[in-house]
């Protein structure tokens, strides 16, 4: 449904204000449609109580004639943006909540280790950034979404996080995979560590290295 009335193609019914609840002429498009959880939306704007009366007799938008016709890409992009909002994860989801449903075996299918698979499922272990790429197709989150889920990196990984030479690397890899700071943060922090855990043994760890030397990595390959 839309109040862009002049969207309205010969798929949608046009109905007056006074056929509306919401006291405005609206295009109803009846084959579009999804199931729309309450916490993606900003606020409560309405109920729409559809009499099928006023729909057998309403006009009908006007026919799509070419392709080039601006309303196709418009009713395009509302059925994508539903389709986004019906599968949107809670903003509090944890890892194990986005993981839940997807196969001990799809995981390893896609290059997850066995050991870490049963981790990950438990909610034990974080994701990797590269893993995280792999697993986002088993499940309805991008590897953004899944990253920041992952269980928290130990304090002395967030405190070096902030490091100017850290800052400055991370600022970068924004830029060139055109991310927010937020999500290169959360790929360097988590790389970063998992590249140490795989290198070192006991003892101290210098994190401002080891993940300047992810970051750097990450920017070599580009």
């Amino acid at each position: 449904m839309s109040v862009d009335v002049e969207l309205a193609t010969d798929d949608a019914v046009l109905l007056e204000a006074s056929e509306s609840d919401f006291d405005v002429p609206v295009a109803v498009w009846l084959g579009l449609r999804a199931a729309v959880p309450l916490r993606v939306l900003e606020r409560y704007a309405g109920t729409m109580h559809l009499n099928i009366a006023a729909l057998l007799r309403a006009p009908q938008g006007r026919p799509v004639l070419t392709p080039l016709d601006d309303r196709t890409l418009e009713v395009a992009i509302l059925g994508d943006d539903m389709d986004d909002l019906a599968t949107a994860p809670a903003a509090d989801a944890t890892l194990q909540d986005l993981l839940r449903g997807v196969a001990l075996q799809e995981l390893v299918n896609v290059g997850v280790p066995t050991q870490m698979a049963l981790a990950l499922s438990r909610g034990l272990r974080p994701l990797t950034p590269e893993l995280a790429a792999k697993v986002a197709p088993l499940t309805r989150a991008t590897p953004e979404m899944l990253l920041r889920a992952n269980p928290p990196l130990p304090t002395e990984v967030v405190r070096d996080l902030d490091s100017e030479p850290v800052r400055a690397l991370v600022s970068e890899l924004a830029r060139r995979r055109g991310i927010s700071e937020v999500d290169a943060r959360l790929m360097a922090g988590y790389g970063g560590y998992a590249l140490a855990a795989r290198e070192t043994g006991a003892g101290s760890v210098d994190w401002v290295a080891r993940i300047a030397a992810y970051v750097r990595g990450l920017l070599g390959d580009e």
